[in-house]
């Protein structure tokens, strides 16, 4: 599903010359599991960065790569910047 891509910032494998590595959207120290519905296809860079953030019911909480509809949640301004 997620075609050799990081789940959130979208590099592919051959643009990072190695296997990406898989996140737990939710952390195991959150109570998240090994379910494939928590797992993120991500580089290790957004993995690294992302952490073990989790804060589901803030409105600053990381989007699910595929259970958001990022349509809704950001919007491209007449200038090309993307807005919340």
């Amino acid at each position: 599903t997620y075609a050799f891509r990081c789940g959130y910032c979208g590099i592919t494998e051959s643009d990072t010359g190695a296997e990406l590595t898989e996140d737990h959207f939710q952390p195991k120290r959150h109570g998240g599991g090994d379910e494939l519905a928590n797992l993120v296809y991500c580089c290790h860079m957004c993995n690294s960065y992302k952490g073990d953030y989790w804060n589901q019911n803030d409105e600053s909480r990381i989007l699910h790569p595929l259970e958001d509809d990022l349509a809704t949640h950001i919007k491209a301004s007449d200038d090309g910047t993307l807005v919340g």
